[in-house]
């Protein structure tokens, strides 16, 4: 799995235009091949600065997103909306599932049934 992580402070007032540019992104690029999900989060302190986090199945099919018309296309429409960017891809190491938290005890080692 591969992570983007995209960090962006948006301009004074353009909050609401920015989560809406946000929004529909996010309905277009969920049907191209590969894409795993994605988040937009807002920091707590600075509500303008908000982060972009999506998860791609491979970086093939994140390259294959980043030269797309789409990306571009979301691209020209979030640059006047922003006065900063910051992005930074992540490769998985590992996953853990919570599911096997209820199998493990407090030292960390799993627990015989």
């Amino acid at each position: 799995m591969v992570r983007t992580v995209l960090k962006m402070r948006v301009r004074e007032g353009c909050e609401r235009s920015f989560e809406e540019v946000w929004a529909q992104a996010a309905i277009e690029i969920s049907g191209y091949a590969g894409h795993l999900g994605q988040f937009l989060m807002r920091e707590q302190d600075e509500p303008r600065t908000y982060v972009i986090m999506a998860d791609w199945e491979s970086t093939r099919h994140l390259d294959d997103f980043e030269h797309s018309p789409v990306r571009q296309a979301l691209s020209a429409a979030l640059t006047p909306l922003r006065e900063f960017a910051q992005k930074t891809v992540l490769d998985g190491v590992r996953e853990l599932d919570v599911r096997e938290l209820d199998t493990v005890g407090e030292n960390g080692r799993k627990r015989q049934s």
